[in-house]
């Protein structure tokens, strides 16, 4: 008796026209009317100036130095984007990311500490 096949699918990955990979530091998250996961994921980062007031040296040439910065004595977190997901695909993806996060600290033990 032949032995049965077992049934097989092929994912093919295809990225986006608009692909791009973010470095994170956190999010903020709640659910929506539907019973959604809303999670908005950020970067954060020093604020950049408003504005800033350079020199003209006597060649001609601009000062590459602000010689004035006005700018907001804050951290920015700047949200990027933010993703819907279910509760199903929320537990899904937390314990996807907590097999990679293991794996990476066993695979680059000295790498993963916050703020490198």
């Amino acid at each position: 008796m032949a032995d049965k096949q077992k049934q097989t699918v092929t994912f093919e990955y295809i990225k986006s026209c608009d692909y791009k990979v973010y470095r994170i530091h956190g999010a903020v998250a709640g659910a929506n009317a539907y019973g959604d996961l809303i999670m908005n994921l950020f970067s954060e980062r020093t604020a950049i100036p408003n504005k800033t007031t350079h020199e003209i040296q006597e060649n001609g040439q601009l000062n590459p130095r602000p010689i004035k910065e006005e700018k907001k004595n804050s951290v920015i977190r700047d949200v990027l984007f933010g993703i819907s997901l279910n509760a199903e695909t929320a537990r899904s993806l937390g314990e996807f990311f907590i097999d990679k996060a293991n794996a990476l600290e066993k695979d680059f033990p000295d790498k993963n500490k916050e703020g490198e």
